[in-house]
Parts: C-alpha cells; structure tokens; sequence
C-alpha cells in the first residue's frame, strides 16, 4: 500500500472517531485509543486541524452549535493534549 493511501485512510478514521465521540457513539477511552494509533500516521497537527475544523464548519454535526461542539470534544482534546 502506498504511504499517500494510509495517509488519508487514517484521516478519514481520525474524523469518523471524532464525530462518533461528538455524537455520543464512541466512549472516550475507545475514542482516544483510535486517535493515538491515528496520530502516528498523520501527526498531531492533522489530527488538530481535523478536530478544529469539525467544530467550526457548520456541515459537521449541523444541528449542535459551535460552542456545544466544543463543549463535547472537550475531554477528547484534554486527552490527547490538543
């Protein structure tokens, strides 16, 4: 497999995790697991960029507002020192 192919598979993990942990469909400890294994691919600044980009874009999660995203990805972030 090509490195460009793990690449962007392990950023379309990352954001799954991450919007199924907003969601209340992932435990945190679960979560954080998948983001670490996840960061060892694409790095922490992508995995930031990722997380920063779902609280402020209204197509993630439209129905909750910018501050409850972040209210909920909270514990995520503290976790994984984001």
């Amino acid at each position: 497999m090509s490195s460009e192919f793990v690449e962007q598979w392990a950023l379309k993990w990352a954001e799954g995790t991450i919007l199924g942990f907003a969601k209340g469909n992932i435990e945190l400890n679960r979560a954080i697991g998948m983001l670490r294994r996840s960061m060892e691919v694409v790095g922490r600044d992508k995995l930031f960029a990722i997380m920063r980009n779902i609280e402020e874009n209204p197509i993630y999660l439209h129905n909750l507002s910018q501050k409850e995203k972040a209210k909920r990805l909270k514990p995520l972030k503290e976790a994984l020192n984001l």
